[in-house]
């Protein structure tokens, strides 16, 4: 017969290797969607380049991409498949912001996928985390330690070199490209300064948001 601490010691360890197994389960999920996530963008610029190339109207591309959305979400939400956010006049003043920055974050890109080389535009956006601190630091005065600030120095480094060496390099290409990295970085700046802790509206999930 087992005693009672055996039975105990069996049961926290059958909950730890249940514990480790969705531990896992979830690290190899997160990895996953990293994975398609890479997947699907280089696959996207590609796309978006050789659309460019074909019709040179970036601003006419990024327009009909953003619409597209319509033609998914609004008939999900007219035949109650999902369940319209509802906002008020306070509400929408506060996503009106980040939408605007969503905006400039697609066209930015588009544009310098039409005014240059894909790898220059990644190159480019690759400098957003330097943007983002200095968002950081001007709208929510939030100052990280220097060795964070030190991690940003070979990624201005390698920015500076790859514009310099860069056969296709164009002035537009650049400012698109950093139009968008400013605008991705205002967007998640303004999102934490304005909606954290925050609700919103009724059944803004994250796909309605992004909607």
């Amino acid at each position: 017969v087992k005693s009672s601490t055996s039975v105990a010691l069996s049961a926290a360890g059958g909950e730890a290797v249940e514990e480790a197994d969705s531990g896992l389960g979830e690290t190899l999920k997160v990895g996953t969607y990293f994975a398609l996530w890479y997947l699907f963008n280089i696959g996207y610029n590609i796309y978006n380049k050789q659309a460019l190339n074909v019709l040179a109207f970036p601003w006419t591309i990024a327009l009909i991409q953003m619409a597209t959305g319509i033609l998914y979400f609004g008939p999900l939400w007219l035949l109650g498949l999902r369940k319209a956010p509802k906002l008020s006049f306070d509400d929408m003043k506060t996503l009106v912001p980040i939408a605007l920055c969503h905006t400039g974050v697609h066209v930015g890109a588009v544009v310098a996928l039409g005014a240059g080389a894909v790898s220059f535009a990644h190159i480019v956006k690759a400098s957003e985390p330097v943007v983002t601190c200095l968002a950081n630091f001007l709208l929510l005065g939030q100052v990280l330690s220097p060795m964070v600030y030190a991690t940003l120095l070979p990624i201005i480094g390698g920015v500076a070199i790859a514009s310099m060496k860069e056969l296709s390099f164009t002035v537009l290409a650049l400012a698109a490209a950093m139009l968008s990295n400013v605008s991705s970085s205002l967007r998640g700046v303004l999102s934490k300064k304005t909606m954290s802790g925050k609700q919103i509206g009724e059944n803004l999930d994250a796909q309605n948001l992004y909607a």
